[in-house]
């Protein structure tokens, strides 16, 4: 389906006179494609004190494809993926006040 407005307001001045003009800017939704994956990124993971769905949750990742990330309150998390050979690492919250990628 072809949206003018959409491709207006995405277009280089478009956008120029949409910021201007304080209108939205709607993004673009991306279409299911056969060829594509169906998500892209990463899954960023946290727990409780004693999750249980860690091993449903892996095999979730592994039939999506997509990298995770674990919070160090889901510590099992990284042997856990290692086991499903799901490709996987760690994260650490950014404090409260911080910058992101700001370097101490």
């Amino acid at each position: 389906m072809n949206d003018s407005y959409l491709n207006f307001v995405n277009s280089p001045f478009g956008a120029r006179l949409a910021r201007s003009l304080g209108i939205p800017k709607p993004e673009v939704l991306r279409r299911y494609r056969a060829d594509r994956p169906e998500f892209e990124g990463m899954v960023a993971l946290g727990a409780g004190r004693e999750p249980q769905l860690l091993d449903a949750l892996a095999d979730l990742v592994a039939s999506i494809g997509v990298t995770s990330v674990a919070h160090e309150s889901a510590g099992a998390w990284v042997p856990l993926a290692n086991r499903h050979g799901l490709m996987t690492g760690r994260f650490e919250a950014a404090e409260s006040g911080s910058k992101p990628n700001s370097r101490r």
